[in-house]
């Protein structure tokens, strides 16, 4: 891109269709601060030399590899926005499984529950469920004090005022209480499989990636204790080829009305579990 030269959006485009169609658009989106009909309905539109100086500059990163979600410090979960940052896991759409499963479980939206997440990252599932469920009581742990620190951004943000932070890792901080639902995506990726990652993943924080025991370490120890924590279910992201385990692993466990998930690519995904104290 030639920075001495003021280029047209549809110029940018041409130099540059190499990269994602999406990719430069949001790009676009961020420098000119406009929405993307904007871009469509104005491709002659010209942009100074300080915009075309930032574009390329966030250009470059994208063809590095850099997440787009890190470049503009912003990434979309079940159609709100959350502030991203280097700290944490990038939130998929994948994850928005975990969403779906407590509507199916819980569809009275004006019930009071009391829900624990762990390993919240930026916050999005608990603050989406903080807005479906507004009458619910969530707590929200994290063992990353930089991380809560970005979760109490995406609080604000939104406005929620039923969400409590903890700096723990996993149960080490909770006083022994009793949840209605205890959601986990916790790290899953087993480190044999690091080397089969796209260069993009590699630029999230390991420690919210992999997990020892073929990725299964972080997933055993909350079910082993989540129960003492539990009068109602667990949800639990997990890898792909994880279910049969997490699923043996919850019935050793005694939690019963064990269930795999499937996501859009009919990938076991999420397993979901009941226990009671009876």
């Amino acid at each position: 891109m030639n920075i001495g030269i003021n280029l047209s959006i549809d110029d940018i485009k041409k130099q540059n269709n190499n990269l994602d169609l999406l990719d430069i658009d949001i790009l676009l989106k961020f420098v000119l601060k406009k929405p993307r009909s904007f871009l469509y309905a104005n491709s002659d539109y010209i942009l100074n030399e300080e915009q075309n100086k930032k574009l390329k500059r966030l250009i470059q990163q994208r063809k590095k590899g850099k997440p787009i979600a890190y470049i503009i410090s912003e990434k979309e979960f079940y159609g709100l926005k959350f502030k991203v940052d280097k700290n944490t896991l990038i939130p998929r759409p994948e994850t928005e499984l975990i969403i779906d499963t407590v509507l199916k479980t819980h569809n009275n939206k004006k019930e009071n529950l009391k829900i624990l997440e762990l390993g919240t990252g930026t916050g999005c599932i608990a603050i989406t469920l903080a807005k479906l469920y507004p009458k619910s009581t969530i707590v929200a742990t994290d063992n990353s004090l930089s991380v809560i620190k970005l979760c109490h951004k995406n609080i604000k943000l939104h406005n929620v005022s039923n969400i409590t932070t903890i700096h723990s890792n996993w149960f080490a901080n909770i006083p022994l209480q009793k949840f209605d639902l205890i959601i986990s995506n916790p790290p899953y990726v087993s480190l044999k499989d690091k080397n089969l990652m796209n260069n993009e993943t590699l630029y999230e924080p390991p420690n919210a990636l992999f997990s020892d025991d073929n990725g299964l370490a972080d997933l055993k120890k909350i079910i082993s204790v989540a129960s003492s924590f539990l009068q109602g279910y667990i949800i639990l992201e997990h890898g792909y080829n994880h279910s049969s385990k997490i699923r043996a692993e919850l019935a050793k466990y005694n939690y019963q009305k064990i269930t795999s998930i499937k996501d859009a690519s009919s990938i076991d995904r999420v397993t979901i579990a009941f226990f009671n104290h009876g």
